[in-house]
């Protein structure tokens, strides 16, 4: 999902154009890609959890991301992956790994993607 610039309103859009382009009913797994540290997301990560909210996507995940703005995400809808450039930054620094899977730049978690959080 090419967010990184997108506004809230462009969103779904973007998520339909993808699905109509792949020919599917569902994405399992769509990123925001915030690309800016230190400004809100909450206004269009709710964006993203209303189409989860509504079937069009099935686990939500965030990309270049600091602390507060997972946290924000978090208290929205449930993130099944997190996406940074650093390994070594807050972000991953405030999670507790345990159960997680981590690989190179993406953690996931295997639990949510299970079907832990549908």
């Amino acid at each position: 999902m090419p967010s990184e610039q997108a506004t809230p309103d462009q969103l779904r859009g973007l998520v339909e154009a993808d699905l109509r382009s792949l020919g599917l009913d569902r994405l399992d797994l769509a990123y925001l890609r915030v690309g800016g540290m230190g400004e809100s997301i909450a206004e269009r990560f709710a964006v993203v959890a209303e189409l989860r909210a509504e079937g069009l996507l099935r686990h939500l995940g965030v990309s270049d991301v600091d602390a507060a703005q997972f946290a924000e995400a978090q208290a929205i809808a449930p993130v099944a992956a997190v996406q940074n450039r650093h390994t070594g930054d807050t972000v991953l620094g405030s999670l507790r790994l345990v159960g997680w899977g981590f690989s190179g730049e993406m953690i996931v978690c295997p639990e949510k993607l299970r079907g832990g959080h549908r």
